[in-house]
């Protein structure tokens, strides 16, 4: 039995055929549109798209921005993913901890903007906002955020 080493010079039609579109594709990447990066960020509406705030954030991408509107909203949000999320102001926008954990957690993400909330109520250790293994987080950049704990 003999062996017979391919090697390109004996390349058959298909390799052939391979190469050159392999070759063309990688000629013509910077002229196609990349098929799932968005163009711009996206704006998602509580209560009037999402009727909970945590359902907003799981629908998000990362960059879109989350719009609360006046309200009581008894949720323990963990935000995961780069977001900007506004109250409609913090005399009138409220996250009620419940008493049993934090009103806004933040995990291990990046570029978290929070403002226009009173957290209330938040129970574990009276953390109304609990920040895990993230950065450049802010907290008040338009609207005060205000943090009201249960006093016992």
């Amino acid at each position: 039995m003999k062996r017979r080493v391919i090697g390109c010079g004996s390349a058959g039609p298909k390799l052939k055929i391979l190469l050159a579109l392999t070759f063309l594709s990688i000629l013509l990447s910077p002229w196609l549109p990349p098929a799932l990066v968005r163009a711009s960020p996206a704006t998602l509406y509580v209560p009037s798209q999402y009727p909970t705030i945590e359902s907003a954030v799981a629908a998000a991408s990362t960059g879109d921005s989350i719009i609360i509107s006046s309200g009581s909203y008894a949720e323990n949000v963990v935000i995961n993913k780069s977001l900007v999320l506004t109250g409609a102001g913090n005399s009138s926008t409220f996250i009620d901890g419940q008493g049993i954990g934090p009103g806004i957690s933040i995990v291990r993400t990046t570029a978290v903007a929070v403002s226009g909330f009173t957290i209330r109520n938040p129970g574990v250790y009276n953390s109304s906002v609990l920040v895990i293994s993230s950065f450049e987080i802010s907290l008040w950049p338009a609207f005060p955020c205000s943090i009201q704990a249960a006093i016992r």
